[in-house]
């Protein structure tokens, strides 16, 4: 059999490897967690330009680490950082590049931990984490778009973790949560440290997390509302936690990563035609619960953030709904606006702050986000808005205990069969 070759594609090819090669050699003290022969694996297949290869490489040196003791962290932050320096020499697609990175990166991790008997949450969120980071260094580093390279490497984890979980028999929510969380606190933190925009990085990573998490839910024929809202739940969590130890706009980052929690989300569940109020529903949940949970942990303003994080999440689903075809966007506002409420209020109940202020803030803040962004796109407002309102309402409803509800009224006893003080009975 003979064997063809174009030696013009055969030269360029080998005179694009000798580059990565070249840089990867002089940047040998900044990947320490790698060895010479890893760095080359993951620049040989870089250079090829097919994702495919990226990923499976990166997902071999992870396997590696994670059965020789080695920090996943590290060797995802150097594994994805090598790639995306070789992409740039390369002239590969640094988003193709840094996605399928990613993706092998977390897999390769929970892969390796699920075969280990090992935690897989934990392992998807330290992978999460270097991913992410790596990601974002490597592009302040080279002068690239960050939040491009946030989103990528966001999408490309929980897409990998999801994807691995559910080939493992793990659970996907679970390994979706952790990844999420690992991928927004990694950027978040990369950001703040290279002084970027850590809003708009929030953003871009939760908005590839959902993405990701969700699409890789639908192709496994998991249920995706569980992975949107423990997927959206990391986010937030992850970004609100680090804009706090970085010492950020902590009420900004949470608007920023609920609006890309549902905006990722529900296009991914549109682009799978699957239940889009549902997915938006569960999503705000996950973003307000995160965000609300993770700023009492802090002692920061639950209101104000419970507020930012209800706002970013119906805009965000608003806005997404609005731009796919055939889809209720009122009916969308509605749900999200009831997954926000409910989430936060539960979340305040959960941490005991005010949560009538908690329930009052998310209320504000859902009309207010759906209603600028049903102004932004064209749809009718006043329908956006009360569709919110009502939304709102059935949250706090159903986060609300029913012996807390009825507290009001002195002749109401939550242990009497015959006193009706079921919040969101019909009768």
């Amino acid at each position: 059999m003979r064997i063809l070759i174009n030696h013009k594609k055969f030269k360029k090819f080998s005179i694009s490897l000798f580059l990565v090669l070249l840089v990867c050699a002089f940047t040998a003290p900044v990947f320490a967690a790698l060895t010479e022969t890893q760095k080359t694996e993951i620049a040989v297949a870089t250079a090829t330009g097919d994702p495919a290869q990226v990923e499976s490489a990166i997902k071999a040196v992870m396997e590696q680490a994670i059965a020789d003791g080695q920090d996943p962290t590290e060797v995802a932050s150097d594994a994805i950082a090598t790639a995306y320096a070789a992409a740039v020499e390369s002239g590969a697609d640094t988003s193709v590049v840094v996605q399928a990175a990613s993706s092998g990166a977390v897999s390769g991790a929970v892969t390796a931990a699920a075969a280990a008997g090992q935690d897989t949450a934990v392992a998807a969120q330290a992978a999460s984490t270097g991913s992410s980071s790596g990601a974002v260094t490597a592009a302040v580093a080279a002068g690239q778009d960050i939040a491009v390279a946030a989103q990528a490497a966001s999408s490309g984890s929980s897409n990998g973790a999801v994807t691995a979980a559910a080939a493992a028999g793990q659970d996907t929510a679970v390994a979706a949560q952790a990844a999420s969380t690992g991928s927004s606190s990694g950027a978040v933190t990369a950001a703040a440290a290279a002084g970027q925009d850590i809003a708009v990085v929030a953003q871009a990573s939760s908005t590839g997390s959902s993405s990701g998490a969700v699409t890789a839910a639908a192709a496994a024929g998991q249920d995706i509302a569980a992975v949107a809202q423990a997927s959206s739940t990391g986010s937030s969590s992850g970004a609100v936690t680090a804009a706090v130890a970085a010492g950020k706009d902590v009420v900004a980052v949470a608007q920023a990563s609920s609006t890309g929690s549902s905006s990722g989300a529900i296009t991914a569940a549109v682009t799978a035609g699957k239940d889009v109020a549902a997915v938006a529903q569960a999503s705000s949940t996950g973003s307000s619960s995160g965000a609300v949970t993770a700023a009492a942990a802090a002692g920061i303003d639950v209101a104000a953030v419970a507020q930012a994080s209800s706002t970013g999440s119906s805009s965000g689903a608003v806005t997404a709904a609005a731009a796919a075809a055939g889809i209720d966007v009122a009916a969308v506002a509605q749900a999200s606006s009831t997954g926000s409420s409910s989430g936060a209020v539960t979340a305040a109940i959960a941490t005991g702050q005010d949560t009538a202020a908690v329930a009052e803030a998310s209320s504000t803040g859902s009309t207010s986000g759906a209603v600028s962004a049903a102004e932004a796109t064209g749809q009718d407002t006043a329908a956006i808005a009360e569709a919110s309102e009502a939304g709102a309402e059935a949250g706090e409803a159903l986060s609300t205990p029913v012996n807390e509800s009825s507290s009001d009224s002195p002749s109401s006893d939550p242990d009497d069969p015959d006193e009706p003080n079921d919040p969101i009975s019909p009768e």
